[in-house]
């Protein structure tokens, strides 16, 4: 726990987003993906990067990072965070895999530590928070915590939007006090699935299928 609470205090997204240098990246401070529902900013987490900075006094420790070899972005912020973490007492062996060996090592939790993806499901925070829960099968975050599965089922019972907010930002510095989750960037290269003209689509924890189209928010032209 000390090592991982030192290396998050020295994580800074908006660094490793500049470093990659890429419009479609953008600097993440949360779980949930910017324009979803209970998005965390950057003054959210501040009062926990602020409690978990300090020296580390550990024992030393070694790890291997994987990271897709194939990715620029993953190659760029493997390097990047070697450099920003590497000390007399923290040794970081960088570990370039194919795609499909870094996901075999991730799901089947054999990772020392990587830095993974992850799809989301429908629009809504739920549907990303649901990944933390305890016992889940697809849960390879390395989060267990009784008290976080009851929030995360609890948020599922408020139908007022700004309190399911409120509640899934606090579920969020919650997991992340478990510092096993270190937030880098939000973004994808590959999706088409929202039309650039698209400014914002509401929450719904159910999927499109249960979602009314005219309450979409588009761009003014």
């Amino acid at each position: 726990m000390e090592a991982r609470r030192y290396l998050f205090s020295l994580t800074d997204a908006n660094k490793i987003v500049e470093l990659i240098a890429d419009k479609s990246f953008k600097a993440a401070f949360g779980l949930i993906p910017i324009g979803f529902s209970g998005v965390l900013s950057e003054k959210d987490v501040a009062p926990l990067k602020k409690e978990s900075q300090g020296a580390y006094k550990g024992p030393k420790v070694s790890f291997k990072l994987d990271f897709e070899a194939s990715s620029e972005a993953e190659k760029k912020s493997a390097e990047h965070l070697q450099k920003l973490w590497s000390s007399p007492k923290i040794e970081v062996v960088l570990n370039p895999l194919s795609k499909s060996d870094k996901l075999q090592r991730m799901f089947s939790k054999k990772s020392e530590a990587v830095i993974g993806r992850k799809g989301v499901d429908y629009p809504d925070g739920f549907s990303v928070l649901t990944y933390f829960k305890g016992k889940y099968s697809a849960n390879y975050f390395h989060v267990n915590d009784p008290k976080i599965d009851e929030a995360i089922a609890e948020s599922l019972l408020e139908f007022n939007q700004a309190k399911r907010d409120e509640d899934y930002k606090k579920i969020q510095i919650e997991i992340l006090k478990h510092f096993t989750n270190i937030p880098l960037f939000f973004g994808s290269q590959g999706s088409g699935l929202w039309s650039k003209k698209v400014k914002s689509v509401p929450s719904h924890p159910m999927g499109f299928h249960t979602m009314q189209l005219e309450t979409i928010e588009m761009r003014a032209q």
